[in-house]
Parts: C-alpha cells; sequence; structure tokens
C-alpha cells in the first residue's frame, strides 16, 4: 500500500488526534482515518456513528455515501471518491470574477442542506449539545424554524463531491454529534470559514461583502453574531481556547499585523533597488547608443572619402602609373 496523501490533526486535543491518509493499494485508492492514540479511539467510532445518522437522515436519492470498507479500534476505511467539490466550484467562480455563477453554486449547497435531509421544527437539548451553547441566547436559536436532528456541524461546501451534474458524495462524518442544530448555522459555518480562508489572500471580501451573502439567505446580523459563538465553542471544544499543545507541532506563527512593517520595508526596498538598477540600465543604454552612432558615423565617413578618391580626376591620372607599379618586373 502506497501513502499519496497524508494529514495530521494535532492541533486538537488528545481524544480527536487522528491521522488521514488516501492510500493506493493495487491501483485501488481508499482514505484511512486513523487514531493517533489510544485516547482517540472514540472518536474513531463516533465517526462510524456519524456515518450511520447521516446515512439515516438522507432524503435525496442525488446523495450518496462512500463505502466503509474497514473498521477497526483504531481506524476507518472508506472508499475514495473522485471529483471535484464545491469548495472547488465556488472558488473558481470566484477567481473569474463571475458573480451569477458563484451565487449558484452557493444557492446549490443552500438548497442540498435544506431539502436533501431530514429535519425537525424544534431544539432539543442534549448533554453532548449544550457545550455548544455555551453563553449563547438559547431562547433566540430555539426559534429558528429548521434544525438537524444530528449535530451535522461540518456538512460543509468542501465535503460534498460532484460526481455528475445530478449526484453527489458527502465524504466526512467527523463532526456528526447527537445534538440537534440549525440547519441555517451549517451553511453560515461553511460559508464564513470560506471567506476567513480566502479574504486576506484574494480580497474576496471586496468580490461579495460576506454579510451581503448572508442577507441574500435570510440570516440576519443578530443570527451572525449568535452563530459566531457557536463557532467559537466549537473550535474552543476541539482545540481549547488556545488550541492545545500547538507551539509543540506549528511552526512560529507571526500576525499580519506584526509582518506588515517588515513587508512594507521589504518591498520599499525592493523598489528602490529596482529603480535604481533601471536607471543604471537606461544610463548604459545611452552610452552604448551614443557609441554606436559614432562608429557608424566613421564608418559611413570613410566610406564617403573612399569613394570621393575612387572617383577623383588625380585617381584617375594615376591609374598608368598604378598599373605599370603592379606589373613591371626590373
Amino acid at each position: 500500500m502506497q501513502p499519496i496523501y497524508i494529514k495530521y490533526s494535532r492541533n486538537r486535543f488528545p481524544q480527536f488526534q487522528i491521522e488521514t491518509s488516501i492510500i493506493n493499494d493495487n491501483s485501488t485508492k481508499y482514505v484511512v482515518k486513523r487514531a493517533l492514540s489510544e485516547e482517540a479511539y472514540p472518536h474513531i467510532e463516533s465517526i462510524y456513528r456519524g456515518f450511520n445518522f447521516f446515512k439515516d437522515s438522507i432524503l435525496d436519492d442525488r446523495i450518496k455515501q462512500p463505502a466503509v470498507i474497514e473498521k477497526r479500534n483504531d481506524r476507518i476505511v472508506f472508499e475514495f471518491i473522485a471529483g471535484k467539490n464545491l469548495n472547488r466550484s465556488v472558488f473558481e467562480s470566484f477567481l473569474r470574477k463571475d458573480k451569477t455563477r458563484y451565487l449558484e453554486h452557493i444557492d446549490q449547497y443552500h438548497k442540498l442542506l435544506f431539502h436533501s435531509f431530514k429535519t425537525v421544527k424544534k431544539f432539543n437539548s442534549t448533554t453532548e449539545g449544550d457545550v455548544f451553547f455555551k453563553d449563547i441566547d438559547i431562547d433566540y436559536i430555539k426559534n429558528e424554524k429548521t434544525f438537524f436532528p444530528h449535530a451535522f456541524i461540518d456538512v460543509a461546501l468542501d465535503n460534498f463531491i460532484a460526481v455528475s451534474d445530478e449526484r453527489y458524495y458527502f465524504i466526512d462524518y467527523e463532526w456528526i454529534l447527537p445534538a440537534t442544530f440549525p440547519v441555517s448555522f451549517v451553511f453560515f459555518r461553511s460559508l464564513f470559514l470560506f471567506y476567513v480562508l480566502n479574504a486576506a489572500k484574494y480580497g474576496i471580501e471586496k468580490f461579495l461583502p460576506f454579510d451581503d451573502l448572508m442577507c441574500r439567505y435570510g440570516i440576519s446580523q443578530r443570527q451572525i453574531d449568535q452563530y459566531s459563538k457557536i463557532e467559537k465553542n466549537i473550535q474552543n471544544y476541539v482545540s481549547g481556547k488556545y488550541l492545545y499543545n500547538r507551539d509543540r507541532y506549528l511552526k512560529k506563527r507571526i500576525s499580519l499585523d506584526d509582518l506588515m512593517p517588515c513587508l512594507d520595508g521589504t518591498h520599499q526596498s525592493l523598489v528602490e533597488t529596482h529603480q535604481r538598477m533601471m536607471s543604471e540600465y537606461e544610463e548604459k543604454f545611452q552610452q552604448w547608443t551614443r557609441e554606436r552612432k559614432c562608429i557608424v558615423s566613421q564608418c559611413e565617413q570613410q566610406a564617403k572619402t573612399i569613394q570621393e578618391i575612387l572617383h577623383s580626376k588625380s585617381w584617375k591620372l594615376t591609374r598608368p602609373l598604378r598599373w605599370l607599379k603592379e606589373h613591371w618586373r626590373p
């Protein structure tokens, strides 16, 4: 078996730390999720349980699941699904600045969430779910109209693989828990993370502001505030308030604010160096141009002088003498 992709989730609490790999076995690919310690064995069981929760919730025949190839205490192996995920389709539309197609893909995702799975109309509190609603206005959340009966926290754009225009595979069951969650929150979370990852580098906020996008789907500013707190609680649940043991595994990180003066200084230095080099090249080019013109002028003057000599009367009169000099042998 040849691994062709490996990702370690070590920036989590130990009970959630796993290795995700894609392996090639006799030209057949598989996805393996393996616990990095015995402490994470229950998380593997939770993934398998989430797979079955998701299976029971599907209403749309277009939604498929990869087959479970193997299940052990320390790992679960899935069929590998090839195709383009919805996250990529949305991003490519953004790169083309095609706002119409961009919104069509997001509409498609929104429709999948709200119409392809079983939902309930009432919020039910659970022991496992309470941690996500800490410091939340729970009465406000209860007033929402549509909930997933299980916490489909990561039913996100990048986990839907389109294998055709009418068929999708959902591929990740790591965060499906027995807790009621608003469907709108799952939609918000997926787009929120998409914007967070692409805002600074690509300026996606200028293309279509996030708040305007949420407004298009009926998500108010108050919902955004509450959903942001839920997302923070999820991150704390998975990795801790300061990210569990992150300094042990991650390279040193520098904030963008701290880095900008260095970038600005480096950029200014590069600009000055470029301008100086261009000035030197321009000066040398002008010098070479002057020297070339001088040489061409000298050559032209010499050619003109030679022609004048060849056509002069003295040159013609002395022609017999030159002939005698060339042919006379004493």
